[in-house]
C-alpha cells in the first residue's frame, strides 16, 4: 500500500515541522470575516454556517479564526445574535440570513477560546462587539 503522505511530500522531514502556534487567546480583537458559507454537519446534516475571521491587528495579526454555527432550536438564539443588530446587522427585512454579505465585514470581536486536555486544536466562540467597516 503506499503511503499518500509520503508520496507527496517525499523528501519531508517530519520532525522539522513545527508545532502548531499557540491559540488566539481570549479578549477583545480586531478581525475581518474572511469567509461565511452555508454547510451541513457530516455526522447529523445538522445546517449552519461556517465562518472564517483573520486578526487584523496586534501580536495575532494574520492568525485565522474558524466558529461552526450550528442552527438548530436551542441554538436559534445564538445566530441570531451573531447575524442580527446586535451582531452583523445582516437579517434582512423579510427575516432571512444575508450570510453571503459577511465575508468582509471588520470589526472588533470578543472572543473565549477553550481548549480541553488532550487536545491541540482550540474551539473558540466569537461575539461581534462593534463594527468598523
Amino acid at each position: 500500500m503506499v503511503d499518500l503522505a509520503e508520496d507527496l511530500f517525499e523528501g519531508t522531514n517530519w520532525n522539522d515541522i513545527p508545532d502548531a502556534p499557540p491559540a488566539v487567546p481570549s479578549g477583545e480583537h480586531h478581525v475581518k470575516i474572511t469567509k461565511c458559507e452555508q454547510v451541513k454537519s457530516k455526522v447529523k446534516g445538522t445546517p449552519g454556517y461556517a465562518l472564517d475571521f483573520l486578526v487584523q491587528t496586534g501580536e495575532f495579526a494574520g492568525r485565522n479564526i474558524h466558529q461552526n454555527l450550528w442552527v438548530t432550536d436551542k441554538t436559534r438564539w445564538a445566530v441570531k445574535q451573531m447575524f442580527g443588530k446586535r451582531g452583523l446587522d445582516l437579517i434582512t427585512a423579510d427575516g432571512r440570513i444575508n450570510f453571503k454579505g459577511a465575508e468582509g465585514w471588520e470589526g472588533i470581536v470578543k472572543l473565549t477560546t477553550k481548549i480541553e486536555e488532550g487536545n491541540d486544536f482550540p474551539d473558540y466562540r466569537v461575539r461581534p462587539l462593534s463594527v468598523l467597516k
